[in-house]
């Protein structure tokens, strides 16, 4: 897509600035696999610090420590010396830490069943003897991986009040959003979708003005409307909390009708109606 000079809106740092990050950081003796375990995982708005295990790179490690949201310490199951090495690998982490950060071991290429000489038992012992979370992986198979990064993500955000982890976070409107796919006319009236959480509630010129910046060119969004918090109770138009609408954008003849959500149509300068076939949808946490 071609774009003249000035066309976007925001300011692309300021952008990245409102956006909140996490550092997880991944230490371990050489050739333990740390970086392949990485490569299965890199999605998602994280800095992922995959630190080498040789000695000459102490003192970058230890500036790499300081304010990380997660560690893991990873082994090779068919490697002892690996394996003795987390003891060294924990002191380290505990002498220059800052705050506490979640810990965690990884059991790594467990896929070699018949090369492994550290068993579960014994490397689950030690995990538990060091109050550690423990995971087995496989960075050839993928086996387990997600799984770890998964719970290590979640943790995070759940002690930090971040977004929910299918969610992106928008700091300077304090939003966590999800997009959904379109709704056909057969599921307009079920409000469900969302799974637990509220559409989008639009209820400042700043919040409207964001959704029209982050939906400009998402094609599921051009051509439909966007499903949005607001119905009819019959003594007005109020929010899914019961209070009352305090911001709108109708166009002329609207609202007309009944519905348990808005739609706002791109086509129409984003304006809001009561009755459209069908929409996408935007899911807000609250």
């Amino acid at each position: 897509m071609d774009r003249k000079p000035g066309h976007l809106t925001k300011n692309p740092q300021d952008a990245v600035n409102a956006l909140n990050w996490v550092k997880v950081v991944g230490v371990g003796s050489a050739c333990v696999g740390k970086t392949c375990l990485v490569k299965h995982f890199c999605e998602m708005r994280v800095h992922l610090w995959d630190l080498s295990g040789s000695t000459e790179y102490i003192d970058v490690r230890n500036e790499l420590y300081i304010q990380a949201d997660a560690i893991f310490m990873a082994f090779d199951v068919t490697n002892q010396a690996t394996f003795d090495a987390l003891d060294s690998w924990l002191k380290e982490i505990q002498r220059y830490t800052t705050g506490t950060p979640d810990l965690i071991v990884v059991a790594n290429k467990t896929d070699l069943k018949q090369k492994r000489v550290i068993s579960t038992n014994e490397s689950k012992k030690w995990a538990n003897q060091n109050r550690i979370k423990y995971f087995e992986t496989s960075a050839a198979t993928g086996d387990g991986v997600d799984r770890l990064f998964q719970d290590i993500l979640v943790t995070i955000i759940e002690r930090s009040g971040r977004c929910l982890l299918d969610f992106f976070n928008y700091r300077e409107l304090d939003m966590c959003l999800q997009f959904g796919p379109r709704i056909d006319t057969s599921d307009r009236n079920n409000v469900s979708f969302c799974l637990g959480n509220d559409l989008i509630r639009i209820d400042s010129q700043e919040k409207e003005k964001y959704i029209k910046e982050i939906t400009a060119d998402i094609g599921y969004v051009y051509n439909v409307p966007i499903c949005i918090q607001c119905q009819n109770t019959g003594s007005g138009w109020k929010y899914n909390d019961g209070s009352e609408m305090v911001y709108f954008n109708w166009p002329s003849g609207e609202p007309n009708g009944n519905t348990p959500f808005l739609f706002m149509v791109r086509q129409f300068n984003y304006q809001w109606f009561v009755s459209q076939s069908s929409c996408s949808y935007i899911c807000e946490h609250r």
